[in-house]
């Protein structure tokens, strides 16, 4: 088995772990919008398998934690909106295209930093009213091919992250 192999089983098999022996965690998304900041336009990935695997790859498996906002001042950034199953069918059938959809209408919104040189990817988990945010580094990546998920060079980098994502 090579390693890479070696390194996507372990990640399922964690993947499925924490399915398995969560309570909390439910497969319950239907879509993903990918949003603003550095992306020229948005993407909509309206695949329920595809949703749920980037909440346990992005949310649920985390590495190290990382201070927000002073390690990702001036990283570039885009939001990531994952709509529940309820969510998506409020939107109704008709507004399927990716600029027709507020991220707004769905509960879980936060931001992606792609690796920029020697700094690996982020996700971070925008404060709540009296709460501060929460940021780490995303391991699991590799395995959402759809995630623009590195920026060539710190001097290629677009605008750094809004507050409004």
């Amino acid at each position: 088995m090579t390693r890479r192999k070696a390194a996507s089983a372990a990640l399922l098999l964690t993947a499925v772990t924490l399915t398995a022996g969560s309570s909390v965690l439910r497969k319950d998304k239907a879509a993903a919008l990918l949003y603003g900041g550095m992306l020229e336009q948005n993407r909509l990935i309206a695949r329920a398998d595809s949703a749920n695997l980037l909440d346990i790859l992005l949310l649920r498996t985390r590495g190290g934690a990382v201070s927000a906002p002073a390690d990702l001042a001036g990283r570039p950034c885009y939001g990531i909106a994952l709509f529940t199953l309820a969510e998506w069918a409020r939107l109704g059938r008709d507004v399927r295209e990716s600029s027709d959809i507020d991220p707004r209408l769905a509960a879980t919104r936060f931001r992606f930093y792609p690796a920029v040189g020697d700094l690996p990817p982020v996700v971070e988990l925008p404060a709540q009213p009296g709460q501060t945010s929460e940021a780490w580094v995303a391991l699991g990546v590799g395995h959402a091919p759809w995630l623009k998920t590195s920026v060539a060079t710190p001097d290629s980098q677009p605008p750094e992250c809004n507050e409004q994502l």
